[in-house]
């Protein structure tokens, strides 16, 4: 029977997963290397209801990562990010948020993975090629193609200050040059570009 993947990790298993303190990997959060999601219950925003699995900013959590801090440690949150968005939309029911407690807090496997598999975190060494020449389904976007422009573009404009930015390029370009009109989902978007704005952190 095939294993079925793990679909997320919660925060507090990379500390020992990884070997590094929780700050730090609080830092690479905050840092936009590492984004954090959260279950929640129905919340309003406006006359809008959000629930599910949702982003939250780093930044609004970090309390929680200081290390004096007891585990039932909680703060209140206002502020989340749905999966098909860039930019965080604020809670007004409940009026005071939500609260949230380091055990909370997920990150998406496959962007764990290829986090870990760029900075070697559990001393892998390069990743081997996973797909034998092929095989696989063929691309439904122009991934490529858009890498080329989006490099042009960075060279000469610079890296944009936030991944999310750097997202917001990609499906800029996708919108712009679909033949087809299709965009993908800021998720997907997210997910297969994410290694690409790690790297470049470290080099510009």
């Amino acid at each position: 029977m095939p294993k079925i993947s793990k679909a997320f990790f919660y925060l507090t298993e990379l500390p020992s997963r990884w070997g590094r303190s929780l700050s730090e990997i609080g830092g690479w959060a905050l840092a936009g290397r590492l984004n954090l999601m959260v279950p929640i219950s129905p919340v309003k925003y406006g006359d809008q209801t959000l629930t599910g699995i949702v982003h939250v900013p780093a930044e609004d959590v970090a309390r929680l990562f200081q290390p004096d801090n007891p585990a039932h440690y909680a703060c209140a949150v206002l502020r989340f990010i749905p999966g098909d968005a860039l930019a965080p939309i604020h809670v007004t029911e409940p009026s005071g948020g939500i609260e949230l407690r380091l055990g909370d807090l997920l990150l998406d496997a496959e962007e764990i993975s290829e986090f870990e598999q760029v900075n070697d975190l559990l001393s892998i060494g390069r990743r081997k090629a996973q797909i034998k020449a092929g095989q696989g389904r063929p691309a439904v976007y122009e991934w490529e193609d858009m890498l080329v422009d989006v490099v042009i573009d960075l060279v000469a404009k610079g890296l944009p200050p936030r991944q999310e930015d750097f997202v917001q390029l990609i499906l800029d370009w996708f919108t712009e040059n679909s033949a087809d009109g299709k965009v993908p989902d800021v998720s997907t978007a997210r997910k297969r570009c994410a290694r690409i704005w790690w790297r470049l952190q470290d080099r510009l």
